[in-house]
């Protein structure tokens, strides 16, 4: 997300906010660098869930932002094209390699996978959705395997919807855009194209929630 008036998201927020507040980052908030500065840079820099664990009211609670970019990672290979941000920035021009493209700063990076890869948490945030939806990943399925968390929690879509993967092992929560739901998946504030988009989020898998990817991508 990013604040909906601009400027930092600390001034956005109200304080009653703030003091919950934690995320990750989603592709449109790099749609501009302003916004990805708002975001990321905006003196809320310690909420940023993205690429850790943070253990949040007594659960451990993981995140993995963006999106996967096909030039980069696809997700679904077990060898990335640029598994790192020092190996792609090593490719460009000399006077191209201090910072990262806005491009590809939206990309998940295989090596934060990893280092997620190794960790525990209770419930996991991802902005990609797992292989139960359409145009889901299969790597996100086994993160969450690996990670043993109970439910995933995505976005991207703008589709609410809940299913299993990981032949149930794993919980899945899709939210709606603008939308707010508790961890049961009740809905608290609905997604403005909920009823629109009702069961379009279905993938073959999800009509199975017994079904899941074993396939490893280490």
């Amino acid at each position: 997300m990013r604040p909906r008036w601009g400027g930092a998201v600390s001034e956005v927020l109200p304080a009653s906010v703030v003091d919950r507040f934690w995320f990750i980052p989603g592709n449109h908030d790099f749609d501009k660098r302003e916004f990805m500065d708002e975001l990321l840079f905006g003196g809320l820099e310690d909420r940023n869930l993205h690429g850790r664990v943070v253990e949040i009211n007594g659960l451990r609670v993981a995140g993995l932002g963006g999106v996967f970019k096909q030039r980069l990672w696809d997700g679904k290979s077990n060898t990335p094209t640029w598994a790192t941000r020092h190996s792609y920035l090593k490719q460009l021009p000399r006077n191209e390699r201090d910072t990262l493209p806005l491009s590809v700063s939206d990309a998940i990076w295989h090596e934060d996978f990893v280092v997620l890869m190794r960790q525990r948490a209770d419930v996991l945030v991802t902005h990609e959705a797992p292989s139960c939806h359409r145009f889901g990943f299969s790597a996100l399925d086994q993160l969450a395997d690996s990670m043993r968390v109970g439910l995933l929690v995505h976005g991207h879509h703008h589709e609410h919807y809940q299913t299993a993967i990981n032949k149930g092992r794993t919980r899945v929560l899709g939210v709606g855009l603008r939308g707010v739901c508790d961890a049961a998946g009740q809905q608290i504030i609905p997604g403005a194209l909920d009823e629109a988009r009702a069961g379009r989020w279905r993938s073959a898998d999800a009509r199975d929630p017994a079904a899941g990817s074993s396939r490893s991508l280490l």
